[in-house]
């Protein structure tokens, strides 16, 4: 899959994975279309224009972009299976469905309609989609989700111990929340801490990646928290100091300070995590700052702005990222901007998004991205996409193969031909970009039909 389109849906689920979080109403409406637990089937319709890439020239973009203004990419899923396939005005071009069967990513072709596919460990049909930039839209992503999360663990943690914990009265006001009149003070042992977190992720709760993400880690010594909370036993404030890592020989001295306020028509979080390991250089090093206000007379808007600090090896990376989003009746618009300074290279990307409501679960919109290197700008794509629901999708069990040398190689030409057939019924002025690099196996294939 192009790496463009690959980061489309990237950019797009982090846009609806930004809108969760208790209180929030249309934005959260849009990210139960996408990822509600009763998740119905959907159908996204996509096209695509390279307004500038860095591997083409300006008339090959332009002949490219001859060539994109036919072609529709449909994208089905229903949760569990996904087809992506595409068209030309109309003329229906390759598909690939894929679905997950016995632990195995299994892979249907337009092209071979009497095997199924497989690829060998650490393989996949689609190009390898873990760049610098999608790993780090991933950090923000759970950034944004594990503030939540950890939220109601907390809030768990605090209540919970409440018989145990070192209790004291105080006084401490935050402006447009209130006032913190409760101090609790815990201490773990790095036998004690275990047994806290298991029994506070027995069964079903709020805060699955949160029980995940504290799952990966061992802990050293003593964990130490501090909780403040307003005369409703709602959680304000968050202290914790400790040495813990993914293994007894990879540890940080982790310490976290987040002012996490919580009210009835909005919510802020200011949080301090640092990171250093405990012997050498290596750091990673967060600041996170949230705004979030969802009155139902005022449209709905989130600001966030997220910086981190790592250093690997002496080498140091700084990622400042900043992302606006508005809700209004239908309507939704939205940014995100990213600088990274490494060493001596400063680059920087930033992606837009419009977006309205068409009807039940059915949205139109627009995104674009652009991408600096050194203040020269070197990528900028956009794209136009609708959802609807559709029916879900049917998959036929075959005969499964291991696509690797001649096997991957004859679906390979299979699917050239496929598209090239799509193809071929376009104008000829508006083919200038694939005629250039013809297969010849294709071309064969083509010709013996």
């Amino acid at each position: 899959m192009d790496k463009g389109i690959r980061r489309f849906f990237a950019l797009l689920l982090l846009f609806a994975f930004l809108f969760g979080s208790a209180g929030a109403s249309g934005l959260t409406e849009l990210r139960d279309t996408f990822f509600a637990e009763s998740f119905s089937a959907k159908e996204m319709t996509l096209t695509a224009e390279i307004l500038k890439r860095p591997e083409l020239s300006v008339e090959r973009a332009e002949s490219l972009n001859r060539l994109m203004k036919h072609i529709v990419f449909r994208i089905r899923t229903d949760g569990s299976v996904l087809k992506i396939s595409l068209e030309a005005d109309g003329i229906p071009g390759p598909s690939v469905t894929v679905f997950e069967e016995d632990g195995k990513t299994l892979y249907a072709f337009s092209a071979d309609p009497d095997h199924l596919y497989c690829y060998p460990e650490g393989e996949s049909f689609f190009s390898d989609p873990s760049t610098d930039m999608l790993e780090r839209i991933g950090e923000c992503e759970q950034v944004i989700l594990l503030l939540d999360e950890f939220y109601s663990c907390f809030s768990r943690m605090y209540l919970d111990t409440a018989q145990t914990a070192s209790r004291s009265k105080i006084q401490t006001k935050f402006r447009d929340y209130g006032t913190a009149v409760q101090r609790s003070a815990l201490s773990f042992t790095d036998e004690t801490f275990p047994e806290l977190t298991g029994r506070l992720n027995e069964g079903e709760t709020d805060w699955p990646r949160a029980a995940g993400f504290l799952s990966g880690f061992v802990f050293s010594g003593r964990q130490r928290f501090t909780f403040l909370a307003d005369e409703n036993d709602r959680l304000m404030k968050v202290n914790y100091t400790g040495v813990a890592g993914e293994s007894e020989d990879h540890l940080r001295n982790v310490n976290l300070d987040w002012k996490c306020l919580r009210g009835d028509v909005s919510l802020s979080d200011t949080l301090t995590l640092t990171t250093p390991v405990t012997r050498g250089s290596d750091r990673d090093n967060y600041t996170v700052r949230r705004e979030w206000s969802f009155a139902p007379d005022a449209p709905e808007r989130l600001e966030c702005h997220i910086e981190k600090d790592r250093v690997r090896e002496r080498v140091r990376t700084r990622i400042q990222k900043d992302i606006l989003l508005e809700s209004e009746q239908e309507n939704v618009t939205g940014s995100i901007t990213e600088s990274v300074v490494s060493g001596s290279v400063k680059s920087s990307s930033a992606v837009s998004l419009s977006m309205c409501q068409e009807g039940p679960e059915e949205y139109k919109g627009t995104l674009e991205f652009t991408h600096e290197l050194d203040k020269i700008e070197t990528e900028h794509l956009r794209f136009v996409f609708s959802v609807s629901s559709c029916d879900p999708l049917p998959v036929s069990r075959r005969e499964i193969i291991t696509a690797e040398g001649d096997a991957e190689k004859t679906l390979t030409d299979r699917m050239s031909a496929e598209l090239l057939r799509m193809l071929i019924h376009l104008p000829p002025e508006d083919l200038d970009y694939l005629l250039k690099d013809l297969p010849a196996t294709a071309t064969d294939l083509i010709l013996a039909d």
